[in-house]
């Protein structure tokens, strides 16, 4: 299956899957609100119970995108598991202003960096399923090493941050000047 299509049949299940959590979290909502007035609340139970159909709901919305709950997902406490897969989810799931492979990449630069294996393994088979080349892997993380150096180097040797974004913004107008004057002559 090509990338985009595995995309389209994640994309249909995540909004699904979304469907039926935002359904179940409004009928909760309305349960306690009922509960707040003194009415009754058939669905309501003890507020333990209420976390665990939370987790339920979330461990479908998981399932329906992965295929599994992931163990790291499991180790979460009730009390947070909810804003927790909200927020991996609209930053690493969801479509964005940035394609997906490159996205990965990114991750992947920045995993590179952290020293963090386990985010570095994710980014890089998430990057190939969206159809990132083994070059583009290695540019990436190439890229990380270099801006990781340069880091290190600039803020050891205490480089004046003033004459640095002067210099920064003074090459951009150069290099802009020559992009302008290659196109008219294009």
């Amino acid at each position: 299956m090509a990338p985009e299509q595995g995309l389209k049949s994640t994309s249909a299940a995540m909004e699904r899957s979304s469907r039926r959590f935002t359904a179940h979290n409004g009928r909760l909502r309305r349960e306690r609100a009922r509960a707040s007035c003194g009415m009754p609340t058939p669905h309501l139970r003890e507020g333990h119970m209420d976390r665990q159909a939370d987790r339920q709901a979330v461990y479908q919305e998981i399932t329906d995108i992965f295929g599994l709950v992931p163990s790291f997902f499991k180790e979460l406490p009730d009390t947070t598991i909810e804003a927790e897969w909200r927020l991996f989810k609209a930053v690493q799931v969801d479509d964005g202003p940035i394609p997906q492979k490159y996205r990965e990449l990114i991750g992947l630069g920045i995993a590179a960096v952290m020293k963090c294996r386990y985010c570095a393994f994710y980014h890089t088979a998430l990057a190939k399923l969206f159809g990132a080349t083994q070059d583009e892997i290695e540019a990436a993380v190439h890229y990380a090493k270099s801006s990781a150096g340069w880091s290190a180097y600039l803020n050891g040797m205490q480089v004046d941050y003033d004459t640095f974004t002067r210099e920064v913004d003074q090459a951009c107008d150069h290099v802009r000047s020559q992009m302008s004057q290659q196109q008219r002559a294009a």
